[in-house]
């Protein structure tokens, strides 16, 4: 096999860069697929690199999710000249902003998978998004190289062709990338859902320790039962999250898990300001990383990828970083940080909206 090349970024901006690099040496190919584009500072930039290149005549295609997207999908003149430069830009799941019946699809079935795949040669898998606001977030993305690349292609090909509200895709993916990783994509489908499968597979067969990183937590039964026997077998279950994260009614839902998991034995960590990395490790050597939160949203709701696997650099490296946000988070003490009536009775009205968060 040739050579793997893997790097991580662990903050906005060194991703950003990194990617805007990328696409500036890129001879073939672009291929921009994201939840969140902001037409802002950061997205213009990312703009400027693709009107270059499509105008030189490489392939460039832009798959933006029209709900996280939804400010730039208003847009009708912009996506016009954006179209004018040759950049092929279509939006996921379109929904009229009209259709009260389709209430339930502008949040549910969104493509919040996060991917820029350059010439077939570089491919980024992670969890931020291009918008200015989120430059001092923390963030957990993987650069990999240096292996064919056609089954990411395929993977991104597949919603592609299958964007519109009545043809969209209902195929899971799982590609062996060698040198220990693979590549799974999961569909809103039942018995699709693989990266909830392999993190509940995981986790059910960890017998030291399990990491989760994530910006919220609002676990599904089978994740938070899991967990729970995790525990009860004597396995340390550290969770990182941050202290507040950018939605309240998600702080407030996180909130009753991650108490009742302190309660029986786990850590839990809140980092000091907005942590958007989504990352799990298990046995200190297994690791997936990718678009996928810990909720139903993302778990059971949403199309979602991740890169899976025992590579020793990819799961030392996510190891290092899990240290250095434990060191700037404070434990979260049940007794201690016990929350006023207001809130718990704030928890208690939004519990039914879990299974949509």
């Amino acid at each position: 096999m040739p050579r793997q090349d893997i790097s991580l970024q662990f903050s906005a901006e060194e991703a950003w860069e990194t990617q805007l690099a990328d696409c500036a040496s890129a001879r073939e190919s672009i291929y921009l697929e994201q939840y969140i584009f902001v037409d802002d500072v950061i997205g213009k930039k990312f703009l400027n690199i693709l009107k270059d290149k499509a105008e030189q005549g490489i392939e460039v295609r832009m798959l933006l999710d029209m709900f996280g997207s939804a400010l730039f999908y208003l847009e009708s003149r912009r996506i016009e000249e954006i179209r004018s430069w040759g950049v092929k830009l279509e939006f996921f799941n379109p929904i009229a902003l009209w259709r009260l019946d389709n209430l339930f699809h502008w949040f549910s079935r969104r493509d919040h998978r996060k991917m820029l795949l350059v010439d077939e040669r570089v491919v980024y898998i992670g969890s931020g998004g291009v918008g200015e606001y989120m430059s001092a977030w923390h963030e957990a993305c993987v650069r990999l190289s240096g292996i064919a690349l056609s089954g990411l292609a395929s993977s991104f090909n597949r919603l592609w062709l299958a964007h519109k509200p009545h043809k969209l895709g209902r195929k899971s993916y799982n590609a062996y990338l060698g040198h220990g990783l693979s590549y799974v994509a999961s569909t809103p489908r039942v018995g699709r859902r693989i990266v909830h499968k392999q993190l509940l597979r995981a986790i059910k067969s960890a017998r030291v320790s399990i990491v989760l990183v994530s910006p919220y937590f609002v676990p599904t039964e089978r994740l938070m039962r899991s967990l729970s026997k995790a525990l009860l077998r004597g396995v340390k279950v550290e969770i990182v999250l941050p202290s507040e994260c950018d939605s309240r009614v998600l702080d407030i839902a996180s909130r009753t898990y991650t108490r009742s998991l302190a309660k029986r034995g786990a850590q839990v960590h809140l980092f000091s300001s907005m942590l958007h990395s989504k990352y799990f490790i298990v046995d200190v050597g297994w690791a997936m990383l990718g678009s996928a939160n810990l909720d139903n949203m993302s778990l059971l709701n949403n199309y979602e990828h991740e890169i899976v696997g025992t590579n020793e650099g990819f799961v030392k490296a996510l190891e290092k970083n899990v240290v250095e946000l434990i060191k700037m988070s404070r434990p979260l003490n049940p007794s201690k940080d016990a929350t006023l009536f207001k809130e718990r009775l704030l928890g208690v009205l939004v519990r039914p909206l879990h299974r949509f968060l």
